[in-house]
Protein backbone atom coordinates (compact mmCIF):
# COMPACT_ATOMS: atom_id res chain seq x y z
CA UNK A 1 0.00 0.00 0.00
CA UNK A 2 1.16 3.68 -0.65
CA UNK A 3 2.78 5.94 1.72
CA UNK A 4 4.14 3.12 4.08
CA UNK A 5 7.36 4.44 4.07
CA UNK A 6 6.32 7.96 4.92
CA UNK A 7 3.97 7.28 7.22
CA UNK A 8 6.09 4.82 9.81
CA UNK A 9 9.47 6.92 8.90
CA UNK A 10 7.50 9.99 10.42
CA UNK A 11 6.07 7.91 13.15
CA UNK A 12 10.13 7.08 14.30
CA UNK A 13 10.68 10.76 13.73
CA UNK A 14 8.15 11.81 16.20
CA UNK A 15 8.72 9.16 18.23
CA UNK A 16 12.09 10.30 18.59
CA UNK A 17 11.52 14.03 19.05
CA UNK A 18 9.56 13.79 22.14
CA UNK A 19 8.10 11.16 24.98
CA UNK A 20 4.49 13.32 24.33
CA UNK A 21 3.09 12.40 21.22
CA UNK A 22 0.09 12.66 22.32
CA UNK A 23 0.53 16.41 21.42
CA UNK A 24 0.78 18.08 17.76
CA UNK A 25 2.99 20.76 16.83
CA UNK A 26 5.74 19.46 19.44
CA UNK A 27 7.99 21.85 17.87
CA UNK A 28 6.59 23.88 19.97
CA UNK A 29 8.47 23.18 22.68
CA UNK A 30 12.20 23.14 21.34
CA UNK A 31 14.75 25.64 22.95
CA UNK A 32 15.69 28.28 20.53
CA UNK A 33 18.58 30.08 23.18
CA UNK A 34 21.95 28.77 23.26
CA UNK A 35 22.29 30.65 26.77
CA UNK A 36 19.65 28.25 28.06
CA UNK A 37 20.61 25.70 26.19
CA UNK A 38 23.93 25.35 27.64
CA UNK A 39 23.13 25.79 31.14
CA UNK A 40 20.39 22.95 31.16
CA UNK A 41 17.90 23.37 28.70
CA UNK A 42 14.53 24.68 28.48
CA UNK A 43 13.63 24.08 32.38
CA UNK A 44 15.76 26.93 33.75
CA UNK A 45 14.63 29.37 30.90
CA UNK A 46 11.68 30.51 32.84
CA UNK A 47 14.08 32.51 35.09
CA UNK A 48 16.94 33.31 32.83
CA UNK A 49 16.56 36.83 32.56
CA UNK A 50 19.83 38.03 32.52
CA UNK A 51 20.92 38.43 29.09
CA UNK A 52 19.33 40.92 26.64
CA UNK A 53 18.39 38.28 24.13
CA UNK A 54 15.32 37.72 22.83
CA UNK A 55 15.20 34.19 22.12
CA UNK A 56 14.95 34.23 25.87
CA UNK A 57 11.68 35.67 25.68
CA UNK A 58 9.87 32.45 23.82
CA UNK A 59 10.46 30.00 26.70
CA UNK A 60 9.22 33.26 29.32
CA UNK A 61 6.99 35.91 27.53
CA UNK A 62 7.50 38.38 30.46
CA UNK A 63 11.47 39.30 29.91
CA UNK A 64 11.63 41.12 27.02
CA UNK A 65 9.96 44.09 29.05
CA UNK A 66 12.94 43.36 32.25
CA UNK A 67 15.35 45.08 29.40
CA UNK A 68 15.30 48.28 27.44
CA UNK A 69 15.88 49.52 23.58
CA UNK A 70 15.96 47.19 20.79
CA UNK A 71 17.27 44.02 20.43
CA UNK A 72 17.47 40.90 18.10
CA UNK A 73 18.96 37.22 18.02
CA UNK A 74 18.95 34.25 16.24
CA UNK A 75 20.29 30.95 16.27
CA UNK A 76 20.10 27.55 14.13
CA UNK A 77 21.27 24.14 14.87
CA UNK A 78 20.57 20.28 13.55
CA UNK A 79 18.18 19.34 16.23
CA UNK A 80 18.33 15.78 15.80
CA UNK A 81 21.38 14.44 13.57
CA UNK A 82 21.13 10.96 12.65
CA UNK A 83 23.63 8.41 13.99
CA UNK A 84 22.43 6.08 10.87
CA UNK A 85 21.76 8.53 8.17
CA UNK A 86 19.79 6.06 5.94
CA UNK A 87 16.97 6.83 9.17
CA UNK A 88 16.07 10.66 8.01
CA UNK A 89 17.98 13.53 7.05
CA UNK A 90 18.89 15.57 9.76
CA UNK A 91 16.43 17.89 11.83
CA UNK A 92 17.38 21.72 11.01
CA UNK A 93 15.55 24.04 13.21
CA UNK A 94 15.95 28.04 13.44
CA UNK A 95 14.65 30.96 15.50
CA UNK A 96 14.75 34.37 15.00
CA UNK A 97 13.61 36.98 17.21
CA UNK A 98 13.22 40.68 17.68
CA UNK A 99 12.20 43.27 20.60
CA UNK A 100 11.75 46.56 21.53
CA UNK A 101 11.22 47.74 24.63
CA UNK A 102 10.61 51.53 26.43
CA UNK A 103 9.76 52.17 30.00
CA UNK A 104 8.36 48.91 31.08
CA UNK A 105 6.53 47.77 27.80
CA UNK A 106 7.98 45.35 25.48
CA UNK A 107 6.72 43.74 22.50
CA UNK A 108 8.32 40.98 20.89
CA UNK A 109 8.21 39.80 16.94
CA UNK A 110 9.66 37.58 13.98
CA UNK A 111 12.46 38.26 12.00
CA UNK A 112 14.74 36.94 9.57
CA UNK A 113 16.65 34.05 10.42
CA UNK A 114 19.97 32.34 9.68
CA UNK A 115 18.07 30.78 5.93
CA UNK A 116 17.33 33.77 5.26
CA UNK A 117 13.52 33.77 6.35
CA UNK A 118 11.36 35.56 8.04
CA UNK A 119 9.61 33.20 11.04
CA UNK A 120 10.08 33.09 14.54
CA UNK A 121 11.00 29.73 14.08
CA UNK A 122 11.18 27.05 11.58
CA UNK A 123 11.56 23.10 11.74
CA UNK A 124 12.66 21.39 8.93
CA UNK A 125 12.37 17.44 9.82
CA UNK A 126 13.82 16.35 5.85
CA UNK A 127 12.74 15.18 2.87
CA UNK A 128 10.22 11.95 2.86
CA UNK A 129 10.05 9.28 0.13
CA UNK A 130 6.76 7.77 0.06
CA UNK A 131 6.71 4.55 -1.58
CA UNK A 132 4.11 1.38 -1.71
CA UNK A 133 4.98 -1.99 0.18
CA UNK A 134 6.84 -2.82 -3.10
CA UNK A 135 9.04 -0.41 -2.42
CA UNK A 136 7.90 1.86 -5.52
CA UNK A 137 8.79 5.42 -5.06
CA UNK A 138 6.25 7.37 -6.09
CA UNK A 139 6.81 11.17 -5.09
CA UNK A 140 8.82 13.26 -1.88
CA UNK A 141 7.03 15.46 0.46
CA UNK A 142 8.69 17.80 2.58
CA UNK A 143 6.99 18.50 6.06
CA UNK A 144 7.53 21.92 8.10
CA UNK A 145 7.01 23.19 11.32
CA UNK A 146 6.57 27.24 11.14
CA UNK A 147 5.67 29.54 14.28
CA UNK A 148 5.31 33.15 13.53
CA UNK A 149 5.25 34.36 17.01
CA UNK A 150 4.01 37.98 18.27
CA UNK A 151 4.56 39.21 22.19
CA UNK A 152 3.49 41.72 24.48
CA UNK A 153 5.08 42.26 28.32
CA UNK A 154 5.16 44.76 30.83
CA UNK A 155 6.83 45.03 33.68
CA UNK A 156 4.39 46.13 36.48
CA UNK A 157 6.61 48.16 38.63
CA UNK A 158 8.74 50.27 35.73
CA UNK A 159 5.86 50.96 33.77
CA UNK A 160 3.98 52.39 37.25
CA UNK A 161 7.25 54.41 38.11
CA UNK A 162 7.55 55.71 34.55
CA UNK A 163 3.33 56.71 34.13
CA UNK A 164 2.19 57.60 37.82
CA UNK A 165 1.82 60.65 39.26
CA UNK A 166 3.21 59.19 42.81
CA UNK A 167 3.28 56.55 44.87
CA UNK A 168 4.72 52.90 43.92
CA UNK A 169 2.94 50.34 42.51
CA UNK A 170 5.08 47.67 44.64
CA UNK A 171 8.04 47.77 47.26
CA UNK A 172 10.54 49.29 46.23
CA UNK A 173 13.60 47.30 43.92
CA UNK A 174 10.71 44.88 43.70
CA UNK A 175 10.06 43.79 39.46
CA UNK A 176 6.97 41.89 38.55
CA UNK A 177 6.61 40.89 34.80
CA UNK A 178 4.33 39.63 33.15
CA UNK A 179 3.94 38.60 29.35
CA UNK A 180 2.22 37.09 26.39
CA UNK A 181 3.11 35.62 23.46
CA UNK A 182 0.43 34.89 20.33
CA UNK A 183 1.65 32.10 18.18
CA UNK A 184 0.48 31.28 14.64
CA UNK A 185 1.48 27.78 13.69
CA UNK A 186 1.89 26.63 10.13
CA UNK A 187 2.52 22.96 9.71
CA UNK A 188 3.18 20.86 6.17
CA UNK A 189 3.24 17.57 7.91
CA UNK A 190 0.65 16.05 5.49
CA UNK A 191 0.67 13.14 3.20
CA UNK A 192 0.06 15.77 0.25
CA UNK A 193 1.91 18.60 1.26
CA UNK A 194 -1.05 20.86 1.81
CA UNK A 195 -0.64 22.89 4.97
CA UNK A 196 -2.88 23.69 7.91
CA UNK A 197 -2.60 26.82 10.72
CA UNK A 198 -3.88 27.32 13.97
CA UNK A 199 -3.59 29.69 16.81
CA UNK A 200 -2.21 29.10 20.80
CA UNK A 201 -0.91 31.50 23.04
CA UNK A 202 1.76 30.91 26.10
CA UNK A 203 1.97 33.36 29.03
CA UNK A 204 4.71 34.10 31.29
CA UNK A 205 5.52 35.71 34.51
CA UNK A 206 8.95 36.56 36.36
CA UNK A 207 9.07 38.66 40.04
CA UNK A 208 13.25 39.60 41.14
CA UNK A 209 14.20 41.28 44.36
CA UNK A 210 18.08 42.24 45.59
CA UNK A 211 19.31 40.03 48.36
CA UNK A 212 21.65 42.50 48.71
CA UNK A 213 23.98 45.79 47.59
CA UNK A 214 26.52 46.88 49.88
CA UNK A 215 30.37 47.83 49.12
CA UNK A 216 29.86 47.04 45.27
CA UNK A 217 28.16 43.40 46.02
CA UNK A 218 24.92 42.40 44.54
CA UNK A 219 23.09 39.60 44.88
CA UNK A 220 19.53 39.20 43.32
CA UNK A 221 17.11 36.31 43.25
CA UNK A 222 14.40 35.22 40.54
CA UNK A 223 11.28 33.28 40.34
CA UNK A 224 9.85 32.39 36.68
CA UNK A 225 6.77 30.43 35.80
CA UNK A 226 5.57 29.88 32.04
CA UNK A 227 2.44 28.39 30.45
CA UNK A 228 2.63 26.96 26.76
CA UNK A 229 -0.59 26.29 25.09
CA UNK A 230 -2.45 28.24 27.90
CA UNK A 231 -6.29 27.84 26.22
CA UNK A 232 -5.69 24.12 25.56
CA UNK A 233 -5.97 24.82 21.75
CA UNK A 234 -6.26 22.10 19.41
CA UNK A 235 -4.99 21.55 16.31
CA UNK A 236 -7.36 19.36 13.49
CA UNK A 237 -6.31 17.03 10.93
CA UNK A 238 -6.41 16.66 7.44
CA UNK A 239 -10.12 14.86 7.30
CA UNK A 240 -11.32 17.55 10.03
CA UNK A 241 -12.38 14.22 11.91
CA UNK A 242 -10.04 14.81 14.68
CA UNK A 243 -8.19 17.36 17.09
CA UNK A 244 -4.74 16.23 19.09
CA UNK A 245 -3.57 19.14 21.68
CA UNK A 246 -0.92 21.79 20.02
CA UNK A 247 2.23 21.12 22.34
CA UNK A 248 1.59 22.56 26.07
CA UNK A 249 3.97 22.64 29.51
CA UNK A 250 4.09 24.24 32.69
CA UNK A 251 7.52 25.88 33.64
CA UNK A 252 8.79 26.66 36.92
CA UNK A 253 12.30 28.42 37.83
CA UNK A 254 14.62 29.60 40.07
CA UNK A 255 17.66 31.80 39.86
CA UNK A 256 20.27 33.36 41.90
CA UNK A 257 23.05 36.19 40.70
CA UNK A 258 25.83 37.70 42.69
CA UNK A 259 27.86 40.46 40.95
CA UNK A 260 30.73 42.65 41.71
CA UNK A 261 30.31 46.11 41.04
CA UNK A 262 32.78 48.53 39.07
CA UNK A 263 32.42 51.59 41.00
CA UNK A 264 33.63 53.65 37.99
CA UNK A 265 30.89 52.43 35.01
CA UNK A 266 29.70 55.53 33.55
CA UNK A 267 32.31 57.30 35.62
CA UNK A 268 33.81 57.78 31.86
CA UNK A 269 37.05 56.21 29.75
CA UNK A 270 37.51 52.62 29.52
CA UNK A 271 37.09 51.42 32.99
CA UNK A 272 33.49 53.04 33.05
CA UNK A 273 32.18 51.00 29.99
CA UNK A 274 31.96 47.97 32.05
CA UNK A 275 29.06 47.84 34.73
CA UNK A 276 30.16 44.51 36.00
CA UNK A 277 33.79 43.43 36.85
CA UNK A 278 32.60 40.07 37.74
CA UNK A 279 29.06 37.68 37.82
CA UNK A 280 28.06 34.47 39.18
CA UNK A 281 24.47 32.23 38.69
CA UNK A 282 22.86 29.65 39.25
CA UNK A 283 19.73 28.25 38.13
CA UNK A 284 17.44 25.86 38.40
CA UNK A 285 13.81 24.55 37.12
CA UNK A 286 11.61 21.96 35.64
CA UNK A 287 9.41 21.30 32.73
CA UNK A 288 5.74 19.99 33.40
CA UNK A 289 4.58 18.62 30.12
CA UNK A 290 0.88 17.81 31.46
CA UNK A 291 0.92 14.19 30.66
CA UNK A 292 2.04 11.12 32.39
CA UNK A 293 5.65 11.02 31.75
CA UNK A 294 8.44 12.74 34.63
CA UNK A 295 8.68 16.05 34.65
CA UNK A 296 12.07 17.38 32.77
CA UNK A 297 15.00 19.28 35.16
CA UNK A 298 17.56 21.43 34.73
CA UNK A 299 20.20 23.31 36.17
CA UNK A 300 22.83 25.57 35.53
CA UNK A 301 25.76 27.80 36.54
CA UNK A 302 27.32 30.81 34.72
CA UNK A 303 30.37 32.96 35.11
CA UNK A 304 31.04 36.12 33.62
CA UNK A 305 34.10 37.85 33.45
CA UNK A 306 33.56 41.72 33.05
CA UNK A 307 29.62 41.12 30.96
CA UNK A 308 32.05 39.97 28.10
CA UNK A 309 32.75 36.56 28.50
CA UNK A 310 30.71 33.90 30.16
CA UNK A 311 31.03 30.57 30.96
CA UNK A 312 28.56 27.98 31.11
CA UNK A 313 27.06 24.87 32.41
CA UNK A 314 24.14 22.61 33.50
CA UNK A 315 22.80 19.46 33.57
CA UNK A 316 19.69 17.92 31.88
CA UNK A 317 17.35 15.66 32.03
CA UNK A 318 14.45 14.44 30.39
CA UNK A 319 13.80 10.86 31.61
CA UNK A 320 10.82 9.98 29.25
CA UNK A 321 12.76 11.22 25.79
CA UNK A 322 15.72 9.66 26.97
CA UNK A 323 18.11 12.61 27.12
CA UNK A 324 20.19 13.45 29.99
CA UNK A 325 23.74 14.60 30.61
CA UNK A 326 26.08 17.18 30.74
CA UNK A 327 25.53 20.50 29.15
CA UNK A 328 27.65 23.21 28.60
CA UNK A 329 28.92 26.68 26.34
CA UNK A 330 30.10 29.82 26.43
CA UNK A 331 28.89 33.68 25.38
CA UNK A 332 30.56 36.60 24.19
CA UNK A 333 29.36 40.16 24.37
CA UNK A 334 31.28 42.81 23.29
CA UNK A 335 29.65 46.07 24.29
CA UNK A 336 29.78 49.25 24.99
CA UNK A 337 28.08 50.30 28.60
CA UNK A 338 24.39 49.18 28.01
CA UNK A 339 23.38 50.78 24.95
CA UNK A 340 25.65 48.89 22.34
CA UNK A 341 26.48 45.38 22.25
CA UNK A 342 27.22 42.49 19.97
CA UNK A 343 26.82 38.97 21.26
CA UNK A 344 27.73 35.27 20.07
CA UNK A 345 26.67 32.27 22.00
CA UNK A 346 27.67 28.48 22.12
CA UNK A 347 26.24 25.51 23.14
CA UNK A 348 26.97 21.71 23.48
CA UNK A 349 23.75 19.63 24.25
CA UNK A 350 23.45 15.95 25.10
CA UNK A 351 21.92 13.38 22.56
CA UNK A 352 19.21 11.04 23.04
CA UNK A 353 19.02 7.26 22.17
CA UNK A 354 19.13 7.45 18.35
CA UNK A 355 20.24 11.14 17.70
CA UNK A 356 24.10 12.97 18.16
CA UNK A 357 24.13 15.22 20.36
CA UNK A 358 23.64 19.21 19.53
CA UNK A 359 25.74 21.98 18.88
CA UNK A 360 23.82 25.51 18.95
CA UNK A 361 25.19 28.97 17.85
CA UNK A 362 23.35 32.03 18.51
CA UNK A 363 24.25 35.70 17.41
CA UNK A 364 22.70 38.96 18.25
CA UNK A 365 22.77 42.61 18.72
CA UNK A 366 20.91 44.74 21.51
CA UNK A 367 21.04 49.21 20.92
CA UNK A 368 19.66 51.23 23.57
CA UNK A 369 17.74 53.53 21.45
CA UNK A 370 16.42 55.61 24.35
CA UNK A 371 19.32 55.53 26.04
CA UNK A 372 21.58 56.77 23.22
CA UNK A 373 18.86 59.54 22.51
CA UNK A 374 19.10 60.69 26.72
CA UNK A 375 22.77 60.66 26.55
CA UNK A 376 23.10 62.49 23.86
CA UNK A 377 20.88 65.73 25.37
CA UNK A 378 23.61 64.97 28.20
CA UNK A 379 26.58 66.00 25.89
CA UNK A 380 24.47 69.18 24.39
CA UNK A 381 23.92 70.53 27.59
CA UNK A 382 27.97 70.08 28.64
Amino acid sequence: MRKVFFTLSLLILLGALHAVSNYSLISNGFEPSAVNLAMGGSPIGAVNFWHNDPLNSYSNPAIMSLHSGFSYSTSGYDYLHSVDSNLTDNLKYNAAFCGITYRGIGFLAPYENQQDEFHSTRTDYGVFDIVDEEEFEGSSIHPEDIADIYGVSVNLQDFYRNFASEGRLLPENIDLAIGMNFVHNISTISLDGSSSKTDSANLGILTKAPILNRNSIFIETALGASFYNVFNKAKTNQTGSDETTIYKRANLAWGLSGAWKNKRFNAGGIPGIIENLGTMRVLAGYCDELASEPVIIGFGTELGIADMLFLRTGYHNDEAGKIKGVTYGIGINLHYRNLVGLNYNYSYFPAGSIYKEKVIEGYGLNLDIFGLIELSKIIEDL
